[in-house]
Order: structure tokens, then C-alpha cells, then sequence
């Protein structure tokens, strides 16, 4: 007895499973495949209601993939993904990344998935691997779950829902409320650069100001890097103008084959996906 309530690890009250992966190099594995086939990614989604990937028969059926069943808890086991945990929506199977949790009659399977939502970190934290974390459907058979009345289990889960449903409201709402006030201050930026004043004068940036591009030190060389001065990088530019640059810092050495940039400078990103952006 554990807060008042029994709990037994989730293998003794639930039939858990793993999925598989065709073999790659057999087309008629994949193409023409109408049966879904989820990679542990696909997992975060929460409620997982589609599939993008799509196996054949004979796919199952020389593979280690099995077809989980509506409702099914999953459980991301390995990589960046590894303790994200998904319900499915329709009958699907998947890769060896992911953990199916079968419904029964004696849990609500979104009760399941509040409760290994909640255990998370508890998950990540028992994971094995030192690049990329594990977790064995041992560990998870091993979880504790509380053995509750199925009433109690509803009770819970519409407290859960109503919360979620509140903070995703509130999510919404201030992102509304964001883009509504860049809207507007890139009104206010166009309207004072589009109505010069009587003494403004234009000029060519190189005729008020020295221009220069930056430099990257080779990274092979991991001497260039590794203390804390600070390297930008494109994908620390945010798109209000300000920078986050907190990893892979510059060491001395790298400085010396860098290009310095003084204090004050405008910065601005020319090549690749955030073309364009200031900082």
C-alpha cells in the first residue's frame, strides 16, 4: 500500500509488446503497403490518430511488428525520444523503439497514459546508453501502477483533461496574443522607415559603416572550441532581435582563426533557413 492505494508493476496487470522493423532492402515489405507503421517520433504526438509510413502483409508477417489494438499506451524506448508516451487512436504497429501497453478491462487506457506521462523522468532517468538513452519494456513491466476502481480512474482522468484542456487554451491564447503584437510592431517598423522625416539623408551601409562576414573555425579541430566565448551561430537568432548562444563556445585558439565582432554591432544572417533574420 502506497498514498492509500495498492500498486503492482504494470507486466502483472497489463500484456505489454514491442514492434519490429522490415527488413529495408524487401520492397514488397513496403511499397504499396496499406498497413500503418509508427516510428517511436510519431509517439509525442499524445493521441496518435494517423500513421505516414505504411507496411504490406508479407511485411508483417516476416518481421517482428505485430498490429497493436485501439487505445493501445505506447512508449518511445529509444534515442531523443526515448519516456515520450502516445495513445493510439486506430490499429496500427510499429518499429522496436516502441512499447505498446494493451487495453483491458481493468484499466482506462488514458488513465495509463496520464500515469506514464507522469512517470517520465522516472523512465529517462533508468535508461541505459550513454549517446542515446534506453529504456527496456523490462523497465517499463517493472513500473508501478495503482490498482483503482475504473470510476476513480474516469475521475481522474476528466480532472486531467480538464486541466490540459485549460492549459492548452491558455497556450493558445498567448500565442495569439504574441503574434497579434509582432503584427503590429512590424506595422510600427514599416510605417516610421516608409515616412522618412524632411533632414533624413539615405545611404549605402558601406559609405556610414564597416561591413564583414564571420568565420568558422574547423570543427574537426575540437581545440577550437569548448570554453565560453561566445560563437553565434544562425540558430541563435530569435525572432525578436535578441541572441541565445550558451553551447559550443570558442576556446582561445579558436578565437584566432575566428573574426571578431565589437559590442553594438547589427547582425544579420545571410545563407540558409533563417536568411534574413537581426540580431
Amino acid at each position: 500500500m502506497k498514498n492509500g492505494w495498492q500498486w503492482k508493476p504494470l507486466g502483472e496487470v497489463c500484456q505489454t509488446g514491442s514492434g519490429g522493423t522490415p527488413l529495408k532492402d524487401k520492397k514488397e515489405y513496403y511499397e504499396g503497403g496499406t498497413i500503418p507503421w509508427l516510428m517511436s517520433g510519431e509517439v509525442s504526438q499524445g493521441e496518435v490518430r494517423e500513421a505516414t509510413r505504411f507496411i504490406t502483409q508479407k511485411g508483417l508477417d516476416n518481421s517482428a511488428a505485430r498490429i497493436f489494438p485501439k487505445d493501445t499506451v505506447l512508449v518511445a524506448m529509444y534515442g531523443a525520444t526515448a519516456g515520450q508516451v502516445g495513445i493510439l487512436r486506430f490499429e496500427a504497429t510499429t518499429n522496436q523503439a516502441v512499447c505498446g501497453i494493451f487495453p483491458n478491462k481493468r484499466f482506462v487506457p488514458e488513465f495509463l497514459f496520464y500515469l506514464l506521462l507522469s512517470k517520465k523522468e522516472e523512465l529517462v532517468a533508468q535508461a541505459t546508453g550513454n549517446a542515446q538513452p534506453n529504456i527496456s519494456q523490462i523497465k517499463i513491466k517493472n513500473t508501478e501502477v495503482p490498482i483503482l476502481p475504473l470510476p476513480e480512474q474516469q475521475r481522474i482522468v476528466g480532472t486531467l483533461d480538464e486541466a490540459f484542456e485549460g492549459i492548452a487554451t491558455a497556450k493558445a491564447n498567448a500565442e495569439k496574443n504574441l503574434q497579434n503584437a509582432r503584427a503590429l510592431f512590424k506595422s510600427h517598423l514599416q510605417s516610421v522607415f516608409t515616412h522618412p522625416g524632411a533632414e533624413w539623408a539615405e545611404k549605402r551601409l558601406e559609405q556610414i559603416g564597416t561591413t564583414q562576414t564571420g568565420s568558422t573555425p574547423k570543427t574537426s579541430d575540437r581545440a577550437n572550441y569548448g570554453d565560453f566565448i561566445p560563437f553565434i551561430k544562425p540558430a541563435d537568432f530569435n525572432t525578436d532581435g535578441s541572441l541565445d548562444y550558451e553551447n559550443d563556445g570558442l576556446s582561445e585558439k579558436g578565437l584566432s582563426v575566428a573574426r571578431n565582432v565589437a559590442a553594438g554591432s547589427v547582425l544579420m544572417v545571410c545563407i540558409g533557413a533563417t536568411i534574413g533574420k537581426c540580431g
